[in-house]
């Protein structure tokens, strides 16, 4: 699985919560159109740099956007639509290039 670049779970009836401590170096990660709970996945850009696309619209996370996207530092889209989520974006987003 070393060489997997997309994971695309969308546009299924997914629940719960979702783990993405992953040592992986994916360029896209899609879990949009689901049902997954509690709160945004923290972790991903920890040792995925290289990622670019990031979709978790349509699922019913809530609480705050955590920080640690701006890790990502190829991250060209980042889509959290849809969701029950409340806050102040994190800054290190705003470091993106």
């Amino acid at each position: 699985m070393s060489n997997l670049q997309v994971i695309d779970l969308s546009k299924n009836d997914f629940s719960g919560s979702i783990l993405m401590s992953i040592n992986l170096s994916f360029l896209k990660i899609d879990i949009s159109d689901n049902s997954f709970k509690r709160s945004v996945p923290v972790g991903i850009c920890i040792n995925s740099t290289r990622i670019q696309i990031i979709d978790f619209a349509v699922n019913h996370f809530f609480g705050r956007i955590p920080s640690g996207f701006g890790n990502c530092s190829s991250l060209e889209h980042l889509w959290l639509g849809q969701n029950f989520l409340a806050g102040d974006i994190p800054e290190d987003v705003f470091r993106l290039p």
